[in-house]
C-alpha cells in the first residue's frame, strides 16, 4: 500500500492544482490551446456520464486516444479517467498513487473533454470497480445514463470480477476494442449472456444502465509495460506520452 498522502475521493482536479503540478515543467506544457474536438458536443450539458479505470503507470497516449474517442462514440461531454490505487487482478503499480494521480492530471489538462476522478486513491485495501460504479450512481442520481468503459482485454475476464453481476444494475457496460484481443476464441455462457444485452448508443443515452456497446478503436499497439521497459533502458518515450508527462518522469526520475 503507498505511504502517500491520500486524495478526497471524488475530487475532480482543479486549475490551481494543475498550475502547482505544471510548476516544475515548461509553462507552455500545461494548458496549452488544444482545439476543441467537439464544439457544440462540449457546449450540450452532460447526458451521461463515462468512467475509464486504469493503473495508468504512465498514463500514455494511447490511454489518451481511446478516452478521446470514447467521448465522441457515446456522445457524452465528459469522460472520467479514474486510476486505481490497488488493482484486485494484477500486481500493484510500480509508482505510487500520487505520482500516478500527478502525471494523469498534467495528461488531461491538455486534453478538452477529459477529467480525472481520484476516489480509488482514497480507498484501503483493492480497488473494487463496483464501489465506483455504486458511488457515481448515488451521486448522479437513477436517471442519467452512467458507462463503464473497460478494453476487450479486461471484458474477456470480466465475468471474475468482484460482484460481476450486478454491474448491470447500475450502469453500461462499454468495450473498447483492442489489438490482439478477439471474443471468438473467449467465448463463455456468461460473457455470451452479456452480449446478449447489447444496445446501440442511442439506447444507452436513452436509459441510465443495463446495456453492453462494443466500440470500434484506432488501434494503437502502446502499453504501460512498453513504455516502463524503453526508460529502464534509457530509450526515448517521446511521442508514446505527453511531452508534459515526459518532463514529469524525467525530472522525477521514474521507472529507472
Amino acid at each position: 500500500m503507498d505511504s502517500t498522502r491520500r486524495w478526497p475521493y471524488s475530487r475532480v482536479m482543479s486549475g490551481e492544482d494543475i498550475q502547482t503540478l505544471g510548476s516544475s515543467t515548461e509553462d507552455s506544457m500545461v494548458g496549452s490551446n488544444t482545439p476543441s474536438l467537439d464544439s457544440a458536443l462540449m457546449d450540450a450539458k452532460p447526458l451521461a456520464v463515462a468512467l475509464f479505470g486504469g493503473t495508468f503507470d504512465p498514463i500514455h497516449v494511447g490511454h489518451l486516444r481511446m478516452a478521446l474517442e470514447l467521448r465522441q462514440a457515446l456522445g457524452v461531454n465528459e469522460v472520467r479517467l479514474v486510476p486505481c490505487h490497488q488493482p484486485p487482478h494484477r500486481g500493484l503499480p510500480l509508482r505510487t498513487s500520487q505520482q500516478r494521480a500527478e502525471m494523469l492530471t498534467l495528461a488531461v489538462s491538455e486534453c478538452d473533454g477529459l477529467s480525472t476522478d481520484l476516489r480509488e486513491l482514497d480507498r484501503d485495501g483493492p480497488s473494487y470497480s463496483i464501489d465506483t460504479v455504486i458511488e457515481v450512481r448515488q451521486e448522479v442520481g437513477a436517471a442519467t445514463p452512467l458507462m463503464l468503459a473497460m478494453g476487450m482485454d479486461s471484458f474477456i475476464h470480466f465475468p471474475s470480477w468482484y460482484r460481476s453481476e450486478e454491474f448491470l444494475q447500475y450502469t453500461h457496460l462499454v468495450v473498447m476494442t483492442r489489438p490482439g484481443y478477439g471474443l471468438t476464441s473467449h467465448l463463455n455462457t456468461d460473457l455470451s449472456s452479456l452480449l446478449n444485452k447489447q444496445m446501440t448508443q442511442q439506447e444507452m443515452q436513452s436509459c441510465p444502465c443495463g446495456g453492453v456497446l462494443i466500440v470500434q478503436q484506432t488501434p494503437l499497439p502502446i502499453s504501460a509495460t512498453q513504455i516502463r521497459e524503453a526508460l529502464q533502458t534509457g530509450s526515448s518515450v517521446q511521442y508514446l506520452v505527453p511531452d508534459v508527462v515526459r518532463q514529469y518522469i524525467q525530472q522525477n526520475q521514474l521507472y529507472r
